[in-house]
């Protein structure tokens, strides 16, 4: 929890965010067993926001907490999205919007293969299209990998899809619990309308 908080300051220095502008903290956690020590430390932190906790395994084979926040912007971006990646990580840390709208996708599946993944990602890219939008304004992305190996399958393909360049910011953990019998991945997004 101490790191996930500590990369929650550094994304939210990055943007020029102070800890009383966080409206919702998420902790995504592998158990619940120290939740009380997560709460503690991320209301001293940030005092005014909402605090959600979700446990995302249930039997952990390792102790992970990573969360995120929404802040209100103290400042304009530059533009309708600025994405923010103070520490030079393989994707955002965090993305500045000041957009009149936003695209929210329902989560897409796929199987265990890279041809798994594929077809999640283009179920993703259909629904953004019909949306008006597409792969290359998405700003946020969550993965739900149901284990270490789908994760890193994910990360194999993804930017197949996704720009490298400008990789979005992005959740993703291992996730116990999907749609349907057989999906070992889900992906959903946030993105801007063109």
């Amino acid at each position: 929890a101490e790191r996930s908080l500590a990369n929650l300051k550094t994304a939210l220095a990055g943007m020029q965010v102070e800890p009383p502008a966080v409206l919702r903290v998420t902790c995504f956690a592998s158990t619940l067993t120290d939740q009380t020590q997560v709460r503690t430390m991320m209301k001293a932190q940030f005092a005014n926001a909402a605090l959600n906790l979700m446990q995302i395994q249930k039997d952990p084979e390792n102790q992970e907490v990573e969360c995120e926040a929404v802040a209100r912007l103290t400042k304009a971006s530059n533009g309708p999205v600025q994405l923010v990646n103070p520490t030079n990580a393989a994707f955002a840390q965090a993305a500045m919007v000041n957009a009149p709208e936003v695209i929210f996708t329902t989560t897409h599946s796929g199987s265990g293969s890279d041809d798994g993944v594929r077809t999640a990602f283009r179920a993703l890219d259909a629904t953004l299209q019909a949306a008006g939008a597409g792969m290359d304004t998405i700003f946020y992305a969550y993965a739900y990998p149901i284990n270490a190996m789908m994760l890193q399958k994910y990360r194999d393909v993804r930017f197949e899809f996704l720009k490298r360049d400008r990789a979005p910011a992005s959740t993703n953990l291992a996730f116990e619990g999907l749609m349907a019998p057989g999906d070992t991945l889900g992906v959903d997004v946030i993105a801007l309308p063109r």
